[in-house]
């Protein structure tokens, strides 16, 4: 009952995925949720939209009990998460893999390698409920609880672990406001109609993009610094409606650093923004909200 389901962070392939690049995400442990009970009167509240996915679930699920996860709301369970919502680390996502391990009726095991595409299509659809589409990855990710590498042909490959960076530092930046991922990738895909623009994703994020996953793996830290930055400066020139117009002046600033790069952290628009700096760099004095990721 109170396993807890991770958040998941994108560390890189954001938009670039889309295209075919490669992407490498993380279970975040620091936020996540669990299954837990509450007084009937108290129960509604919490709940939120629970009440409506086990409807929907009805109608769209039929490998799902939900008649039984009906009755446990009725009793008072509801979903306990700190996840922000619209911050990009998969709030649906920890939920539905919640939902998931308790009501499927025959659920994939996170270990069962030859059904991992399977397992990352029928997350795909229970999140659905939540977002016009879903890649599956965010409910994946808290399914599965750990590191996971997508191929550009959409493979997924479950790493037993990471070795983080020893020099450097990923952390998150707070833009203090939610977003929605749906109308940010529409513009993306919007501006891929533009040859121009398809050409420079294509011809330029994309590598650098895979570079830097695998200069991650190979803890290649001064390559991953590198692709970081042009990953970096490419957002800031091709992805500018992205980056929330407070943090411009900062995100230029870090360019001009010897100590510290910001990137896209998901869909971008809000949430928050990853960085990575220097093992003795201090991102507080920047003065904006931050945490360490690891």
């Amino acid at each position: 009952m109170h396993k807890t389901y991770p958040s998941k962070l994108l560390l890189f392939g954001e938009y670039s995925v889309i295209r075919g690049s490669k992407a490498l995400a993380v279970p975040l442990a620091r936020y996540g949720g669990a299954w837990d009970w509450a007084g009937k009167a108290e129960a509604a509240a919490l709940q939120q939209d629970l009440s409506g996915f086990a409807a929907w679930l009805g109608q769209h699920a039929v490998e799902l009990d939900f008649q039984r996860f009906q009755q446990d709301l009725a009793e008072g369970l509801y979903f306990k998460s700190n996840i922000p919502t619209g911050y990009g680390l998969g709030s649906s996502g920890a939920l539905v893999a919640a939902v998931y391990e308790r009501y499927a009726r025959n659920p994939i095991a996170p270990d069962d390698a030859a059904r991992l595409p399977a397992l990352k299509a029928e997350l795909a659809a229970l999140e659905c409920f939540f977002h016009a589409s879903s890649s599956g990855i965010d409910p994946f990710i808290s399914y599965v609880d750990r590191p996971v590498v997508l191929s550009g042909s959409g493979g997924v490959s479950v790493l037993p672990g990471l070795t983080w960076p020893q020099e450097f530092r990923f952390f998150l930046i707070n833009t203090g406001k939610a977003r929605q991922t749906g109308p940010l990738v529409q513009l993306f895909l919007e501006k891929c109609s533009e040859q121009s623009f398809q050409h420079e994703v294509e011809a330029t994020l994309k590598p650098i993009v895979d570079a830097a996953i695998q200069a991650f793996l190979d803890t290649d830290e001064a390559r991953l610094f590198s692709c970081t930055e042009s990953i970096s400066q490419f957002q800031l020139t091709h992805f500018r409606e992205m980056i929330p117009n407070e943090f411009l002046p900062l995100w230029e600033r870090s360019l001009e650093s010897d100590d510290l790069r910001i990137k896209l952290c998901g869909a971008g628009g809000g949430g928050f923004l990853l960085g990575l700096c220097r093992r003795d760099a201090a991102p507080g004095e920047w003065g904006w909200p931050w945490e360490w990721v690891v």
